[in-house]
């Protein structure tokens, strides 16, 4: 699922060009994949299942080694950087006040109806 959305994500900001980047779309929607699979790993690893933050953690990864490879113009780390803290910035205030739902929860064989919260969050 991380894969998917990892891969979608990059093909359609590299279809829009709304940035000015280069059209790279092998290149975009590979570090797509691997950079969504590369967060789904670190959910994986560091943090506990029923723990929020570690969103945070997805978000920072993602996102920026998203950002790095649409091929923007110019200061490509800074972009980076920016998307990913303020991304996870703003998922981190909605955890401290309670307000973020608890997104990945769910049994060890989840039913499609367990998936919509996951869906919903990859789609946004």
């Amino acid at each position: 699922m991380f894969v998917a959305t990892g891969w979608g994500t990059a093909w359609g900001l590299t279809v829009s060009g709304c940035f000015g980047q280069r059209r790279r779309f092998l290149i975009a929607s590979l570090m797509g994949m691997i950079s969504y699979g590369f967060g789904w790993l670190i959910l994986q690893l560091i943090t506990p299942k029923d723990s929020g933050e570690g969103l945070v953690a997805v978000i920072l990864v993602a996102v920026c080694l998203l950002t790095l490879s649409l091929g923007l113009r110019s200061h490509h780390v800074v972009y980076a950087v920016f998307a990913a803290f303020g991304s996870a910035i703003a998922y981190a205030v909605l955890i401290h006040f309670k307000l973020a739902p608890p997104i990945f929860q769910f049994t060890s064989q989840p039913a499609w109806s367990e998936l919509y919260l996951p869906l919903i969050f990859l789609v946004l």
